[in-house]
């Protein structure tokens, strides 16, 4: 009897890991995007006719011109924050603009970090004073 009653509750645990959250439940596998971070893009006004020609950003932040639109800047990082960029035109103007970033779960594939948001451009004091 004690034997029979182990066997039922071994043969219970088992179905308990197969039901278990998983990627291979069953032979099953998750269907996963691309795991890499995602970056964070920002169009900024004027930059085809005049060059972008400095991107500054925090230490722990990422950015440079997006190598298939010249008016664009990527912004990445590997952790949850906010970065504050700074863009500068070979004309002088200046641009400043935040991305935001979060942990975006993806289930049985992990995790990875996504932009939250993105505030729009806006030309700094320097360069609407002519100063830039």
């Amino acid at each position: 009897m004690a034997y029979s009653t182990c066997l039922r509750v071994a043969f219970a645990l088992s179905l308990l890991a197969l039901a278990a959250p998983s990627c291979n439940i069953l032979g099953g596998a998750c269907n996963c995007p691309e795991l890499g971070d995602i970056a964070a893009s920002a169009s900024v006004p004027g930059a085809l006719s005049s060059r972008i020609v400095v991107v500054k950003t925090d230490p722990a932040c990422k950015a440079q011109v997006n190598s298939q639109a010249a008016d664009e800047v990527d912004v990445s990082r590997d952790s949850t924050r906010t970065c504050s960029v700074l863009v500068q035109l070979a004309n002088g103007e200046e641009f400043t603009f935040d991305a935001s970033f979060t942990k975006e779960d993806l289930g049985c594939c992990g995790s990875r970090v996504s932009p939250d948001n993105t505030t729009v451009l806006e030309r700094t004091d320097a360069a609407i004073q002519g100063r830039g």
